[in-house]
């Protein structure tokens, strides 16, 4: 039961990261660093969307973009933190 958690927080901490690098890319293209227009940026803008997007839907319907700023996706990033580290403190402890 250990290992599973194990790669559990494991898949969380890479859809962390995955977050963290659409949120950057979102920001740096609303805010003109980045032109969407560019192959390299448009591949990888379309492989985060389609990484991240199921998770993100729900949270985006609950807050909406406000301009250049995608308040969803930091929701999104917290809440997938909280539930890592509430796996860890509160489950991962009390599995033998």
């Amino acid at each position: 039961m250990r290992t599973l958690l194990q790669y559990i927080d494991l898949a969380f901490a890479i859809y962390l990261g995955i977050l963290l690098v659409n949120m950057a890319v979102y920001w740096l293209v609303g805010f003109g660093v980045l032109d969407k227009d560019r192959p390299a940026v448009a591949i990888l803008r379309r492989w985060l969307l389609i990484v991240s997007s199921p998770p993100l839907r729900l949270v985006q319907l609950i807050w909406p973009k406000l301009g250049a700023l995608d308040i969803g996706q930091l929701a999104a990033l917290l809440i997938v933190a909280g539930v890592r580290y509430a796996i860890a403190l509160y489950i991962a402890p009390h599995v033998h």
